[in-house]
């Protein structure tokens, strides 16, 4: 394709434009996203709305909110703070590594219920 392109000035600028286009296209969705969170978390989705789902298992907004604020007081202790960050903060800057845990905690769930480990679980532990 280079060879094909060398020859073709007018080819390689279309396809150059193309390319960067797609490039700032993308960049422009990217970052456009990525300001989801504040509007997630900042009203606009009520507490039971749900946000993921792993077979009948949800993830709710209350459970992220509840979630990010139990990680940013876990974290201003660690550090040695009292005091507290307000949530879009906790969002931009943890809010992907605790849904993704919530996630992972409703997997596990979903695994343990599909082979009926709680039902064994109950059995042994009464008996």
């Amino acid at each position: 394709m280079l060879k094909f392109l060398r020859g073709r000035k007018r080819s390689r600028n279309a396809v150059l434009i193309l390319f960067i286009g797609l490039l700032t296209l993308s960049l422009v969705a990217l970052f456009s996203a990525s300001g989801g969170g504040n509007k997630l978390l900042g009203g606009t989705a009520g507490n039971e709305t749900v946000i993921a789902k792993v077979g009948a298992y949800e993830v709710t907004v209350r459970e992220l909110k509840d979630a990010l604020t139990n990680f940013g007081q876990q974290i201003s202790q660690g550090q040695g703070r009292t005091r507290k960050d307000d949530m879009s903060a906790l969002y931009q800057m943890y809010g992907q590594q605790v849904l993704d845990g919530l996630i992972r905690q409703k997997m596990v769930l979903y695994d343990a219920d599909r082979m009926n480990l709680a039902r064994a679980i109950a059995k042994y532990s009464h008996g």
